[in-house]
């Protein structure tokens, strides 16, 4: 398996992985991504996201993913196996999968498939009061 070492840019992965931080991402198959792992997926425009694994299914195209960044509101939406690069072994020299427990991560993924259903009831319940106007807050 391959590593290869990033940088990182943006605050959306909250505390565990800070603006500008070193990741080193090892390739790995989609079927060994795990709920609650920090992976790295590419955009079709050739953009990388390091967001955290809150979701796996299998489909007739193979493994998709939901992810979401640890400080976002919203999940990424299901992103295709054949996009990820990886999941992340380690920040800015510190070896991460040690340091995250299975619990401890488990609490993390309850916790952002939480968040992200009640933005996602917040988004519809001010459709049916406000209409399609999204500038109210």
């Amino acid at each position: 398996m391959r590593s290869r070492v990033l940088f990182t840019r943006g605050p959306s992965a909250g505390k565990a992985i800070l603006d500008s931080s070193q990741v080193e991402v090892q390739s790995v198959e989609a079927s060994q991504i795990a709920l609650g792992d920090l992976a790295v997926y590419e955009l079709v425009s050739k953009i990388r996201i390091c967001h955290r694994v809150i979701g796996k299914r299998w489909t007739s195209e193979g493994y998709q993913f939901e992810t979401m960044g640890d400080a976002n509101s919203l999940s990424d939406g299901w992103v295709s196996g054949s996009s990820f690069i990886g999941t992340v072994t380690a920040v800015n020299g510190t070896k991460f999968k040690e340091s995250e427990s299975h619990w401890k991560r488990y609490k993390i993924v309850v916790k952002l498939r939480m968040k992200n259903r009640f933005a996602r009831c917040i988004g519809r319940l001010r459709k049916l009061i406000f209409g399609g106007n999204s500038n109210v807050s």
